[in-house]
């Protein structure tokens, strides 16, 4: 989804429109730790994810 749309969704959906995919979780789910999150709750298996500032924090996992 390009920003224009995630844009357009967002404004239809300030104006009470009904989308086939609500525009938050669309919104929610373009962030992959968020949507990485949503799916290990749900119990839906996932690989191991790890989240560093610099590349040397991954360097004991290498």
């Amino acid at each position: 989804m390009s920003r224009l749309s995630l844009s357009l969704a967002g404004a239809l959906h300030e104006q009470g429109a009904v989308i086939v995919n609500p525009y938050p979780v669309t919104a929610a789910l373009r962030d992959r730790v968020i949507k990485s999150r949503v799916l290990q709750l749900a119990g839906v298996p996932t690989p191991t994810t790890y989240v560093a500032s610099t590349p040397s924090q991954l360097a004991p996992l290498l």
